[in-house]
């Protein structure tokens, strides 16, 4: 709930978190584009396995990103506020 209630209260942050996710797609995007034959290739330049190292992790960023997201839905269990609100 910090986190949802962070996201509610502050604009920026929000931005900030929906510009990451889009860099995210444009760049995971770039790097299957530019990458090389995973095989047989040579090792220097964008190369094959490089490009499969990078998308892995872009992946799993988007992922953490996506649970981050649905995180943020969920409204159950909701913690009691601290101060209580009036």
């Amino acid at each position: 709930m910090a986190l949802k209630t962070a996201l509610e209260h502050n604009p920026v942050l929000t931005i900030a978190f929906l510009l990451f996710g889009g860099w995210l797609a444009i760049t995971t995007l770039n790097v299957a584009s530019s990458m090389g034959p995973v095989m047989g290739a040579d090792w220097i330049g964008h190369s094959g396995p490089g490009g499969v190292v990078g998308l892995a992790v872009m992946v799993a960023l988007g992922v953490l990103l996506i649970y981050l997201y649905a995180e943020l839905a969920e409204s159950d269990p909701a913690p009691d506020s601290f101060p209580p609100e009036r």
